[in-house]
């Protein structure tokens, strides 16, 4: 489900990125599995690894389920709006975030 989200942020990304937006991915995989997917894939933000720190952070976020994947989006001050579990589609992505650019 990760994996099938990821072409809608990169156009996101693409289409709003002059506008502010920033994507950030946290991959809970390792170095060697990222970076070659990486390779075979075109992201245009930056894809951080996480550990438990990851899954730590999620949790204060709003993600109590635990659930993957699970997206936040946060304002310029750096407050959660909005987090859902589970595959975010464009639509109701775009719907987040153009108020806040």
């Amino acid at each position: 489900p990760c994996r099938k989200e990821m072409p809608g942020f990169v156009e996101m990304q693409r289409k709003y990125g002059e506008r502010g937006l920033v994507f950030i991915g946290i991959a809970l995989d390792t170095r060697e599995n990222v970076q070659a997917y990486l390779r075979e894939n075109a992201i245009n933000y930056p894809i951080l690894l996480g550990q438990d720190d990851a899954v730590d952070l999620s949790s204060a976020i709003g993600n109590t389920q635990g659930g993957l994947p699970f997206s936040a989006v946060l304002d310029r001050q750096g407050k959660v709006v909005a987090a859902s579990v589970g595959e975010l589609r464009e639509e109701k992505l775009e719907k987040l975030i153009r108020p806040l650019l």
